[in-house]
């Protein structure tokens, strides 16, 4: 049975640090949030993530708002994160 290459890639030796290897180990980590960040984007709609900045655009219209600042802002960031 495979396991998931992100599953995989995580399971890189923590022990690594401080070593030659410790790039790989970082390596690994990395290529492993990517693979997530792919599969999380790749599941939204065109529809959904035209929504997601749809309403970071409307909470950012309520100037002066933190809760609404606060809300855009992780909107905004989820957007970052996912591409």
């Amino acid at each position: 049975m495979q396991t998931d290459l992100a599953m995989r890639l995580r399971q890189a030796r923590a022990n690594m640090i401080g070593t030659d290897d410790e790039s790989h180990y970082f390596d690994c980590h990395e290529a492993a949030a990517e693979i997530e960040r792919l599969r999380l984007w790749g599941r939204l709609t065109d529809q959904e993530r035209r929504a997601v900045r749809e309403a970071a655009d409307a909470y950012e219209l309520n100037n002066g708002d933190a809760d609404c600042e606060r809300i855009a802002a992780v909107l905004r960031g989820l957007l970052a994160r996912l591409g």
